[in-house]
């Protein structure tokens, strides 16, 4: 016991240095693995040319959606833990896909997109602010990312086709 009453450790410094060198290695050998498990079971994010993160789930049994047709989907944009927006649950949204150019925004990606298809989309904050000279609004700081996922319900060749087809739909219930 030391002045205070409380229990010191009795061990030397060189034996506890000693043990924390051995509990790193261990950690950072089970990192390693874990690591190198989980690159052969998830998919890696790409890069468009803007530099937006992105990757796609696809059965790839569609044809990719083309310049000028409106994909309909549902998305959701979260900041760390937090929904910013969520359309699940409510109507979707119908997008036209565009022959994006490079100006980091998750519209660069829909030409790659195809019906039933899963993507993410990963916007980095400080990315954001430089790029569009903006303040980020106080709940976003310069390190968050902004992860925006989308599910693709449906692709259609026009807007009208696609509220025809939502007609369609209300009619029958």
């Amino acid at each position: 016991r030391d002045v205070t009453g409380v229990q010191t450790c009795a061990l030397p410094i060189s034996i506890i240095l000693s043990y924390m060198k051995k509990i790193s290695l261990y950690a950072l050998a089970g990192l390693v693995m874990m690591g190198g498990m989980s690159s052969c079971t998830s998919q890696e994010y790409k890069k468009t040319k803007s530099g937006l993160l992105y990757k796609i789930i696809s059965d790839k049994k569609n044809p990719v959606a083309k310049k000028g047709e409106f994909i309909k989907v549902h998305f959701m944009q979260k900041v760390r833990d937090s929904v910013l927006y969520s359309s699940q649950g409510g109507m979707p949204v119908y997008i036209q896909v565009d022959s994006a150019r490079p100006i980091y925004s998750p519209t660069e990606i829909f030409p790659l997109l195809r019906k039933g298809d899963s993507a993410v989309v990963v916007e980095l904050a400080d990315t954001l602010a430089k790029r569009f000279g903006g303040q980020l609004p106080p709940f976003i700081h310069k390190k968050d990312k902004l992860t925006i996922s989308f599910r693709v319900l449906d692709v259609f060749a026009t807007l009208q086709r696609s509220e025809e087809h939502t007609s369609e739909l209300q009619s029958h219930h």
